[in-house]
């Protein structure tokens, strides 16, 4: 067994890389709770609960998001995404 020794240039690296992850955090966050910073909303559950979100985050996950939220479809038209089978807990 052996012990290794790091340069204290690691600890500092490692404490600003989390620093870094904090921040990237706090801002990503930022995204979903500023509804200033949304482009769309979404009416979820049967009590369609108004959801304001962005549409490019959600568009990454699968192309036919992507063609409903950008393209001539009425979700994309509207930028309002009706998920009556979705809990707002989901």
């Amino acid at each position: 067994f052996f012990i290794l020794a790091l340069p204290r240039s690691f600890a500092i690296s490692v404490a600003m890389s989390e620093a870094l992850r904090l921040a990237q955090d706090k801002r990503c966050e930022s995204w979903i709770t500023d509804e200033d910073l949304c482009d769309a909303v979404a009416f979820v559950g049967p009590e369609r609960q108004r959801v304001p979100f962005l549409r490019a985050p959600l568009a990454t996950l699968s192309k036919p998001l992507k063609v409903a939220l950008y393209g001539e479809f009425r979700e994309g038209r509207t930028r309002e995404l009706v998920l009556e089978d979705v809990t707002v807990d989901a």
